[in-house]
């Protein structure tokens, strides 16, 4: 975007700078240089004498005068057109465009015409046009300025765009002000911004000095709530953070926005600590989520993204709605942080969901816009999700190369993320089928989990893979032991996934096939998407050994369809084995074929035939421009065809 404003300046400027060199009288450039940067065309040269109005005669000619120009005659020449903008008071973003081309005179009217122009654009929803402005109007250094709002509002949209710059925008702003709501709201972009990529671990002793000696109790307030923010990257500080949030939910407060964040911590906490229950922690999301306050705070504090994720963690019902919102918003603004989030978030879900397509189709977007190769806790997330689905899939020679190329593969420190990237890495390991080493990798996130007091099994069920891997191993006893953990913490808390994975596991731990078809049954009132896949496999497999083989291919049946139709490969596989041994012969997997397009395949093809460009189908489907050729070409091998326009005629074949 910055570009583009910069190659649409000089473009229009190339007229104003050929007036300049050609040694027009000021009043004459002037008024060339206004009407011709605002698209009047050649009309405006009937009033420059004939010398002048030759210059003009081709824009090829007029670009030749201006690469003839000196740097210092074009920068003088940009000022010069935005100068004569600025008399006619015309749009700012146009006047903008010269002024990024020029250097600064210390102009009050300059940098208030780039402040207008950089809100301007980041209302249209163009942060990196708004932070070229915002940067330049900073530069001009004029009398009257107020830095620390134009450094605020420069680390904000900074932060929308993915720049790195963002955090040493907002410091900076922190020294400008000394006290006041602007300092509050700088510090509460801070945290946020800390939450995200966590890399200043000065921030929490700085909150710690900002509370000491606050006397106003509304600032304190909104310092405290800012702060939670700062706490939530610091494991070892987890029971600090639950108490204050237990004791500013203690403190009245009429501002409906604090009220809604505190709200959402709370829920977060209670996920964190499995107390309350999963009902009472969504019921408190939900709450926080009312009213679109706080979707509207998206970008400058955490509470609409962990309320957010506090419903995809409880399964509840509406958190479908409350990615959607995010998501909608984000794209408004063109937030690439918030949109990765909201990419995340929903690549989560459809993983939980068993949707392993739309999970791997998620993530690969959440990845695909994560600003910069360092992944921070959003990105991370999409990480873990991306691995899952792959795993999931049965892809794991591309699990195994992304993990190398995201340096993942090895050690992993103490990130938000990294506990869940250790658990995708066991499950990749059990569903490769080595089991030692899923074993280790599972057994490492839990002492992670452990040494940060996280017990939830939401946040990472290790217990449960730990104990289908050691079951593969025949250690029995020892998984049984370790599934009933998981499985009373998960029934504990209540969500119904964590209860359905620690019965799986506990079934595939038990040897007696009666109390595996009980436990499994029981699974199946709760599980959705690939975990009921893999209950009902359990669950078919125990009725064949008791000799139940026409009830056991009625119960693996729609096992095979269900896996088909989410993509997780390795369970139709096993589905398909499971069926064999009952002495029925499944149909294969289609190799070739409309048959054999997975769901996103054949929804993409189908677009496309209908006359649809990648681009927009991306955009319709809110996913990147490589995740649509990349299924597009996938449909185009299965189908057999070389063109769109024959697409048609394969999806009907």
């Amino acid at each position: 975007a910055v570009r583009g404003a910069g190659a649409l300046a000089r473009e229009r400027s190339d007229v104003a700078a050929a007036v300049r060199g050609a040694g027009a009288p000021t009043r004459e450039r002037s008024v060339a240089a206004a009407a011709l940067v605002r698209g009047a065309g050649p009309s405006a040269t009937a009033a420059l004498p004939a010398p002048v109005a030759d210059r003009f005669a081709h824009r090829l000619i007029a670009s030749a005068v201006l690469s003839s120009l000196s740097r210092g005659e074009r920068e003088r020449a940009h000022r010069a057109a935005a100068q004569a903008l600025l008399a006619t008071g015309d749009d700012d973003e146009l006047v903008a465009g010269h002024l990024l081309e020029s250097g600064p005179h210390a102009d009050p009217t300059v940098s208030a015409s780039l402040s207008r122009a950089a809100f301007t654009a980041a209302e249209r929803g163009e942060p990196h046009a708004a932070a070229a402005y915002l940067g330049r109007a900073l530069q001009e250094r004029a009398a009257g300025d107020d830095r620390g709002q134009m450094l605020a509002q420069l680390g904000a949209v900074a932060f929308d765009a993915g720049l790195p710059e963002a955090r040493a925008h907002l410091r900076e702003a922190l020294r400008e002000y000394v006290e006041g709501p602007g300092r509050v709201d700088v510090l509460t972009r801070l945290a946020m911004l800390n939450l995200v990529d966590a890399r200043d671990e000065d921030l929490a002793r700085l909150f710690e000095r900002e509370l000491t000696g606050e006397p106003d109790p509304d600032v304190r307030l909104a310092v405290e709530t800012a702060a939670l923010d700062a706490l939530m990257i610091l494991p070892a500080r987890q029971a600090e953070r639950a108490r204050r949030v237990a004791a500013i939910a203690d403190t009245p407060t009429t501002d409906p926005l604090l009220q809604r964040v505190v709200k959402a911590h709370r829920a977060w906490v209670g996920i964190e600590q499995a107390a309350p229950d999963a009902a009472a922690c969504a019921a408190l999301a939900r709450r926080a989520l009312d009213d679109g306050l706080l979707l509207a705070e998206a970008d400058r504090r955490s509470a609409y993204v962990i309320a957010t994720r506090a419903l995809v963690l409880t399964d509840d019902a509406d958190a479908e709605a409350a990615i959607a919102a995010l998501r909608d918003a984000a794209t408004a603004r063109r937030s690439l942080r918030l949109r990765t989030a909201a990419a995340w978030f929903a690549g989560e879900l459809a993983l939980r969901t068993g949707r392993v397509a739309d999970a791997e189709n998620h993530a690969r977007l959440g990845l695909d816009l994560a600003p910069g190769q360092q992944l921070d806790i959003f990105s991370g997330g999409a990480a873990v999700v991306f691995v899952g689905a792959l795993a999931e899939r049965g892809a794991f020679a591309e699990a195994h190369e992304f993990l190398r190329g995201h340096r993942l593969g090895g050690h992993l420190g103490p990130a938000l993320w990294h506990v869940g990237m250790r658990h995708a890495r066991a499950r990749l390991a059990l569903l490769e089928g080595d089991f030692e080493r899923a074993l280790a990798e599972a057994l490492a996130a839990g002492e992670l989990r452990e040494r940060q007091r996280r017990s939830n099994p939401t946040l990472a069920p290790w217990r449960s893979t730990a104990a289908l891997a050691l079951a593969h191993l025949g250690r029995r006893e020892e998984a049984a032991a370790l599934a009933d953990e998981e499985l009373e913490r998960a029934r504990r808390f209540g969500a119904r996934l964590p209860i359905a994975r620690a019965l799986h596991a506990r079934a595939v731990a038990e040897p007696d096939h009666a109390t595996r078809i009980t436990l499994c049954s029981e699974g199946l009132t709760l599980a959705r998407g690939a975990e009921a896949v893999a209950l009902r496999l359990e669950l078919g497999s125990a009725q064949a050994s008791l000799g139940s083989r026409r009830e056991a291919r009625e119960t693996l049946r729609p096992a095979l369809a269900d896996a088909d139709a989410a993509g997780a490969m390795l369970l139709a596989l096993r589905a398909r084995r499971e069926l064999v041994a009952t002495g029925l012969r499944p149909r294969q997997a289609a190799l070739d074929g409309a048959a054999a397009l997975t769901p996103r395949q054949r929804q993409i093809c189908e677009l496309a035939s209908a006359g649809k460009g990648n681009r927009a189908i991306a955009q319709e489907l809110f996913l990147s421009v490589k995740t649509v050729e990349t299924h597009l070409a996938a449909g185009f091998r299965k189908l057999g065809v070389n063109a769109r326009t024959e697409l048609a005629h394969g999806l009907a074949a």
